[in-house]
């Protein structure tokens, strides 16, 4: 009997110890997803010209292009200019606020009133900090310039200056980063 009760205590540890294993299986591999991104005309571009020239008269007049056109060429959607900033990047140049007069400035000064817009609308790149500053920015808001999906827009811009008499072929002043944002 004490044989049958020890079998029987060791089968019931057995028992007990296999019931709670829970069985494990291996996971079968699941196949990968694979998402693929194709070009399509859901991107926008914006062309615009490499440069702004921009000539100082002698008679204290400026001759700005008047063909800086930015093209839409999206088939999707339209787009509003939000930013026009400026940034000299140590060519000393300077932008100056709206309270400024630079037109007495000294001669051959570089700090200027640069505008940019649409005919009704030219926003002054307001200097960054302080009275100067080499960065600027013009902020538009979404109507102010639009440009329909496929459509052109002409920016114009305007420079007030002081006496400026240095002979020079070529300079770069600033450089120009354009905003966009979607209707």
């Amino acid at each position: 009997m004490k044989k049958v009760k020890v079998l029987l205590a060791v089968l019931l540890s057995i028992t007990a110890i296999l019931g709670s294993v829970a069985p494990a299986y291996a996971a079968e591999p699941v196949s990968e997803v694979k998402i693929e991104i194709e070009p399509t005309d859901m991107n926008v571009s914006v062309t615009v010209p490499s440069t702004l020239p921009i000539i100082f008269n002698a008679d204290g007049s400026n001759t700005i292009p008047s063909n800086w056109t930015i093209e839409n060429i999206s088939a999707l959607a339209g787009i509003h200019v939000t930013n026009v900033h400026l940034n000299a990047n140590g060519t000393g140049w300077k932008l100056t606020n709206e309270s400024a007069t630079v037109k007495t400035q000294n001669v051959n000064g570089k700090t200027v009133k640069f505008f940019a817009g649409v005919p009704g609308i030219m926003k002054l790149v307001e200097a960054k900090s302080g009275s100067t500053s080499e960065t600027g920015t013009a902020s538009f808001e979404a109507n102010d310039i639009r440009i329909a999906s496929g459509a052109t827009k002409t920016l114009n811009f305007t420079v007030e200056r002081g006496a400026f008499t240095e002979t020079t072929a070529s300079a770069k002043a600033f450089t120009m980063t354009i905003d966009f944002a979607f209707n």
